[in-house]
């Protein structure tokens, strides 16, 4: 039993790290040289697809499917910024915002929830 589950641990980072080399490749290709700061415009919107999704930043609760529909909230907030004639500049201020108040509600949240009990 557990042989199968580090072979399966092992096929899922051999296919994680395939994948990023090929998007490694592909961004290359399009740039013409590597940027050690290409990505920097994701990471306040992976963040805040994730906490918007549930996963509570000290670990332990949350769901692939979580993250998802975060990120599948967040990518429809921005276009609706985007359709209201909101510049693109402040894009990234809103992504901010919803991040804390997503981190507000769900402090309060489990605030009440362990008075409660």
């Amino acid at each position: 039993m557990s042989e199968d589950i580090q072979l399966w641990n092992a096929t899922c980072a051999a296919a994680a790290n395939d994948g990023v080399a090929r998007t490694a490749v592909l961004s290359d290709s399009f740039g013409g040289e590597g940027d050690p700061s290409a990505g920097d415009g994701y990471i306040l919107t992976s963040i805040a697809a994730v906490v918007l999704g549930g996963v509570s930043f000290y670990g332990g609760r949350g769901s692939a499917l979580g993250s998802i529909a975060g990120a599948f909230i967040l990518t429809i907030l921005t276009n609706v910024l985007f359709f209201a004639g909101i510049d693109p500049l402040y894009q990234s201020f809103f992504e901010g915002l919803f991040l804390f108040v997503a981190v507000l509600l769900g402090s309060a949240l489990g605030y009440l929830l362990r008075r409660r009990t």
